[in-house]
């Protein structure tokens, strides 16, 4: 199932391939949506292993990152069935949308959180805003009031 022909400048060609991948998604991020541990991936972009991933690392860096796997086996020399490229891109996938969901929680909340505050400081604005033209009417009633009380002293004192 796997022939092995590696090629001597596998790691420098392994390494800027994982990285222009990657992007600027987080060595985590990809660890936890390939299954493979943060530390191989470390080590695969700083060139500090001694041998090339096994097949199932690679193919597993590959499909997480949407790249192509058989391209990528081929920058060690690994070549390997399609059946078992298809098994591991299940597996791979199947994690991926688990893992997506998540997040997805997380944002439910974080924009449930974020319509109460923003419904919370309309409410505040709206209440200061009829504060203001309640305080506006009384003030104006009261200055009504108080010209009506004035006009109707100086009838009286007109009387007398």
């Amino acid at each position: 199932m796997v022939n092995s022909q590696r090629s001597s400048s596998w790691k420098a060609e392994l390494a800027e391939r994982l990285k222009r991948a990657r992007g600027a998604e987080t060595q985590d991020k990809l660890s936890q949506r390939s299954g493979i541990s943060h530390r191989t991936i470390c080590h695969i972009e700083t060139q500090q292993t001694k041998n090339p991933p096994r097949a199932s690392t690679i193919a597993r860096l590959a499909i997480a990152t949407g790249s192509d796997v058989a391209e990528w086996l081929s920058l060690v020399g690994i070549s390997v069935s399609k059946d078992s490229i298809n098994q591991l891109r299940g597996e791979v996938n199947l994690k991926v949308r688990w893992d997506e969901l998540e997040p997805a929680e997380q944002i439910k909340q974080e924009l449930r959180e974020y319509v109460d505050a923003s419904i919370q400081r309309l409410e505040l604005r709206l209440s200061t805003t009829l504060r203001k033209e309640l305080a506006d009417y009384l003030d104006s009633r009261v200055d009504l009031l108080e010209r009506r009380i004035t006009n109707l002293q100086r009838e009286v004192k007109s009387e007398n």
